[in-house]
């Protein structure tokens, strides 16, 4: 393969993936076309050589197909991810070394990584809901204030993952059921803040 290689930070994701024209009615070869489908996305990656200024390139990376596999692919690139690319002396554009990534155990990272963007993006979605219906705001509330000190002293003892509940708090604060000084109270007592 040849090149210098170095590490390269994910910036950007986008999708490529395309969706037909939709008729409202779920069918066979809707679901077909979804188990046999091959995604692939845009990746802007930021490298900084170790001789020169940084550098912003754009590739495609296109997920392996998987016939008749359900759901979607094990891991999907996410930004903030660590990927080993090649350089090149004679003005190649850079290229990412995806056995290289996979070796270094880069599927379980990107895995890790997807997982904690999928619970953020569901926190926030959370705060908003909240901020639109009061009466479940008062109750996710109600019960934040009655077990949230308890959940704050399993987080210190570390029998409840830290990252999950700043989350809940943050997305009870968000949504309006808790006050700031309430959620960084609750943060505090788990060692938080």
């Amino acid at each position: 393969m040849g090149g210098r290689l170095v590490d390269a930070v994910i910036v950007d994701v986008r999708s490529r993936r395309g969706h037909a024209p939709d008729d409202g009615e779920p069918n066979l070869l809707d679901d077909l076309e979804d188990m046999l489908r091959r995604e692939s996305w845009d990746l802007t990656l930021e490298v900084a050589p170790p001789h020169g200024a940084p550098l912003r390139f754009t590739t495609v990376y296109r997920a392996p197909r998987r016939p008749l596999a359900f759901g979607r692919p094990r891991w999907r690139p996410v930004a903030g991810l660590v990927v080993p690319v090649r350089l090149f002396d004679d003005g190649r554009e850079p290229e990412p070394d995806w056995d290289e990534f996979l070796r270094r155990g880069g599927k379980d990272q990107a895995t890790a990584a997807a997982a904690a963007q999928d619970a953020d993006i569901a926190a926030t979605a959370m705060g908003d809901m909240l901020a639109e219906k009061p009466k479940v705001a008062a109750r996710q509330r109600e019960m934040m204030l009655t077990l949230g000190p308890a959940m704050a002293a399993e987080v210190r003892q570390g029998v409840r993952p830290a990252h999950e509940f700043a989350r809940q708090v943050e997305s009870l604060v968000r949504g309006g059921a808790l006050s700031r000084a309430e959620g960084d109270e609750l943060l505090q007592a788990a060692g938080l803040a």
